[in-house]
Parts: structure tokens; sequence; C-alpha cells
């Protein structure tokens, strides 16, 4: 449970520096045909994240966890984290959708969970 977490974590704020940083500019400096910036420090901080919440994600399986509720609680932890890392850091403002979206995410995750197919 605790990897799930931790991949979300990581792929929110590492999609947040993805799209702050340019893989196009990181591609043209690993090609030595462009010159470093902070886009291409965003941009490889980004990928290391993004690739370390893929190992977390992998070695998640060995919880007891169905994988429809890892996958679901994956992907609304990984929304969460991506638009609170959004709005500390651009300042952006967190209004009555973002609230009621979390409230049908939980809700599904605790409908998964209760849910025991016979």
């Amino acid at each position: 449970m605790i990897n799930i977490l931790l991949a979300s974590l990581t792929v929110g704020v590492g999609s947040y520096l993805l799209r702050k940083g340019s893989i196009l500019e990181l591609l043209f400096f690993i090609f030595k045909k462009g010159n470093y910036s902070s886009s291409v420090f965003f941009a490889i901080l980004g990928l290391i994240l993004n690739l370390m919440g893929v190992y977390f994600w992998q070695s998640s399986y060995k919880a007891n966890i169905s994988y429809p509720v890892a996958i679901s609680l994956y992907i609304c932890l990984t929304l969460i984290i991506s638009l609170i890392t959004g709005a500390l850091i651009e300042k952006t403002d967190i209004n009555f959708n973002f609230y009621f979206g979390t409230l049908l995410i939980l809700s599904g995750v605790i409908v998964l969970t209760t849910n025991k197919p016979s």
C-alpha cells in the first residue's frame, strides 16, 4: 500500500516537473544542438521521478490488494497529488469542483473495496 502512495507521489510531482520542463529541449541538449536551461533540468528531474514511480508501482504487486482497487487508488492519488502540487506552486484556486470530484473518486474506491464478488 505504501508503494502505491509513493508511486502516486513521485508520478504526480514528476508529471508537474515534466510539464514545466521541455522534453524537446532535453533532446536537443542530448544531441549537442542546444544549450542547457532550467527547462532541461526540470525535464531530467521529471523523468527520474516518473521512473521512480514505475519502480514503486512494480514493487506494489506484493500487496494483498486486488488490481482494480490498486489501479483506482493509484490514479486517484496521482490526480489529487498533481492538482495539489499545481495549486501550491502555481497558486491556482481549488474550487468546489475539485472537492466534489475528489469525493466521487474516493467513494468509487470505497465501493470497489467493499463489494466482494460472490
